[in-house]
């Protein structure tokens, strides 16, 4: 464990109003398709939008949904919600109709709050009650409503930051059911210290942000960690390599935080040469395994260091990173501030010897209270403080972390976790399906690509009858990209499949 900081702790949209009582005129987010905003102006219509949730009824504790793609509408909704004491559920744009149905019944929203183009393609939304705030992305008259309409003065309900709620994202396990991880304010705010001071971050760095906001490493490290120190974030809707190196050389841009299929697109497809990366202090890749051999390439061509990180949606997210003084590229790093870990025998779930394999457990100020309204999946995932992270792991003779497997099975595409047993139930619905079983096909672009190999009820069954079938029902990251037709599935005597030996009999030991 690294040395302990001296937490400053707050509710999250303190964070916010913090910076504009420092800064008020300060350029804080710049959207460049759209314009700039101070933390001035962003903070006043954060207030706007918390006191028409108040004046429509929202109490303390209530959860709203907000499923907005990277916008300076997300920023104001992220620190709104919170203000009036309701807790912010992010979705995922992509989310289908389908899915969206699943997460309802957990949280059961008090309002909504997304885009005239969302709400068009989600019917389920329809059938919420309480409020809802629709509007069309790039316009802004939806806030100039609020500010007609409301007062900025309100009384916000007190906030216990150990115990309230600020958002619950949701993580899936491998049973495919989607569970919503119930982050306090003072999870978020401490895991803003921690990562402040494992990356080494500053106020008057630049943060270009493309990775999305309803995202837990978006969320925190990126838009969370830039409004705690009053720096400038540079918001961008998505990955476009062009558009973000674009971001760098415009803006001076001085941290980029990104994932590994990221890196490997520019890395491979992009003339990096030809663009000027000079401001950038570092890369950080988190969300998946950092090819080592594809971040020397980036640092010979740019100049720019690459760095590692590792985190969970149930940790806020951060708990390893590459100290940037010494950097081990295979590595996830070392346990930032105030993070204890241990590497625990699977079987036994007593400690590990030195230098042995085991699930990779973890406490500390960040992890989570749990799962929201989920005690018995509480319980399998925290014991006695520890969370077990699912993952696969070692720990070299300088303390440096390795993942080599994934205990939960997630499939990694992108940024993105699919669980595999979520498709195999979309795959068993499926009269032309008489067995299945989905793996992740190693990938140097994507991660992991989800396969699907499946026992057919007679030979006239075609890859693309079911590759349509599933793309019809699930988010478009999800969809099932090779299909393999094989005469049965291995299983263990459990039932379990066996999904190492179809990964290593066909992928081989990778």
């Amino acid at each position: 464990m690294k040395r302990a900081l001296e937490y400053t702790v707050k509710p999250v949209f303190k964070t916010l109003d913090d910076a504009a009582s420092r800064y008020p005129d300060r350029i804080g987010f710049i959207e460049p398709s759209r314009g700039e905003y101070t933390y001035g102006e962003v903070k006043r219509l954060s207030d706007f939008l918390s006191a028409r949730l108040l004046k429509d009824g929202l109490k303390k504790g209530d959860r709203v949904l907000v499923i907005l793609p990277n916008s300076i509408e997300f920023v104001i909704s992220f620190y709104g919600v919170q203000k009036a004491g309701g807790i912010l559920v992010p979705l995922n744009t992509l989310s289908t109709d389908a899915e969206v149905k699943k997460f309802i019944p957990i949280v059961e929203p008090a309002g909504l709050i997304t885009s005239y183009e969302l709400y068009e393609n989600l019917p389920s939304l329809g059938d919420l009650e309480g409020f809802r705030y629709t509007f069309k992305l790039g316009s802004d008259s939806f806030f100039e409503t609020l500010e007609e309409e409301v007062t900025s003065e309100i009384t916000a309900p007190e906030i216990n930051v150990f115990e309230d709620l600020a958002v619950i994202p949701f993580s899936s396990g491998t049973t495919g059911d989607p569970k919503g991880v119930a982050l306090t304010h003072s999870n978020l705010y401490c895991n803003i210290q921690q990562v402040i001071d494992a990356h080494e971050l500053f106020q008057n760095d630049v943060f270009i942000n493309h990775l999305p906001y309803f995202h837990i490493y978006g969320m925190n490290v990126l838009l969370g960690t830039a409004v705690y120190m009053g720096a400038k974030q540079i918001i961008l809707s998505g990955f476009e390599p062009d558009q973000l190196l674009d971001a760098i050389e415009s803006y001076g841009g001085t941290v980029l935080f990104t994932v590994p299929t990221a890196l490997n697109h520019l890395v491979k497809h992009c003339d990096l040469s030809s663009w000027n990366l000079k401001t950038l202090r570092f890369l950080n890749i988190g969300g998946g395994a950092l090819n080592p051999e594809i971040a020397e390439e980036f640092t010979s061509v740019t100049g720019v260091t690459v760095n590692q990180a590792y985190g969970l949606t149930e940790s806020s997210p951060t708990t390893h990173a590459n100290p940037l003084a010494k950097i081990k590229h295979d590595s996830i790093g070392l346990p930032i501030a105030d993070t204890f870990m241990k590497i625990v025998n699977i079987e036994t779930l007593e400690e590990a010897k030195a230098g042995e394999k085991g699930e990779l457990w973890i406490r500390g100020p960040q992890i989570m209270k749990g799962y929201f309204r989920n005690p018995e999946a509480t319980r399998q995932t925290i014991i006695d403080g520890w969370l077990r992270t699912g993952d696969i792991a070692w720990v070299d003779e300088e303390g440096y972390t390795y993942i080599v497997d994934r205990l939960k099975e997630l499939i990694k595409y992108k940024s993105y976790q699919v669980p595999p047993t979520e498709l195999e139930n979309v795959l068993m619905e499926m009269e032309e399906v008489i067995d299945c079983a989905v793996i992740g096909k190693p990938d140097e672009d994507v991660g992991e690509l989800p396969v699907a190999f499946i026992v057919p009820r007679d030979k006239s069954t075609s890859e693309q009858t079911i590759k349509e079938y599933v793309a019809s029902r699930v988010a478009p990251y999800k969809k099932i990209r090779e299909v393999i037709f094989v005469e049965n599935i291995p299983k263990a005597a459990s039932g379990k499949i066996l999904r190492r030996f179809l990964k290593d009999s066909y992928f081989g030991n990778s």
